[in-house]
């Protein structure tokens, strides 16, 4: 799966760019060896006639009519397909963040945009000193809210394969891998994905109790206990 549309992007989102066409590449290879050539030709075929209803702004009901013809089970099938592709390219924008972010911070011409510093300098030029903002950095309670709402909470072992596909990228951020190197977090993403495929998005069963905490679990010590030193 991928976008064939060449829109004008800037110069520095062209890494987004060839993110996006890399984990697309392996949604559509991963989708052709779980369900087969024929669906992933439909997924092919639904994506086209979607991006040429929006762009041509034609009615709906030709788009519509196609979709209402599958059987519920090929349906179920092919919005699992398109949710995977955007939950991936959702985590490239993530990783091209933290490109961003690191570009700027070895640009060190000027604070990013909307960042740490760059909001400090606009506090220090609304005459707000350092007394002041400690005063109010001291007033402030922070209280981390962690839900395990059946709707929202996602099998851990799902969100460790997200992981794996989180630092593969990460680990090419500059583009500076070797060709054995990238062949290899290529396999480890692939692989991810394929697993994830074949694993239910959610527990048909009401989550316990301890269902709820390993999930709340995961966040504890694979996302906070990772930053928290950093930013402390």
């Amino acid at each position: 799966m991928h976008d064939s549309r060449e829109a004008e992007i800037r110069p520095q989102d062209a890494p987004l760019r060839e993110d996006v066409r890399r984990l697309g590449a392996l949604v559509g290879e991963m989708l052709g060896e779980q369900m087969g050539a024929e669906f992933l030709d439909t997924v092919e075929v639904i994506r086209a006639a979607a991006i040429q209803r929006r762009e041509s702004a034609a009615p709906v009901d030709a788009l519509a009519g196609r979709l209402q013809a599958l059987a519920p089970v090929f349906a179920d099938a092919l919005t699992r397909a398109f949710s995977t592709y955007f939950h991936v390219v959702n985590v490239a924008e993530r990783v091209h963040r933290i490109r961003r972010r690191r570009a700027w911070q070895r640009a060190l011409a000027m604070p990013q945009p909307d960042g740490l510093h760059d909001t400090l300098a606009h506090l220090r030029e609304a005459g707000i000193g350092h007394a002041a903002l400690r005063d109010m950095l001291g007033r402030l309670r922070i209280e981390p809210v962690f839900t395990a709402h059946p709707t929202e909470a996602v099998r851990r072992s799902l969100l460790e394969k997200e992981q794996v596909i989180v630092r593969c990228l990460v680990a090419d951020l500059d583009g500076e891998q070797t060709p054995g190197e990238r062949a290899a977090g290529i396999a480890q993403m692939r692989m991810a994905l394929s697993v994830g495929w074949q694993t239910a998005e959610a527990s048909a069963l009401r989550p316990s109790v301890q269902d709820e905490v390993d999930h709340i679990g995961f966040y504890l010590s694979d996302v906070l206990y990772r930053v928290l030193p950093v930013i402390l």
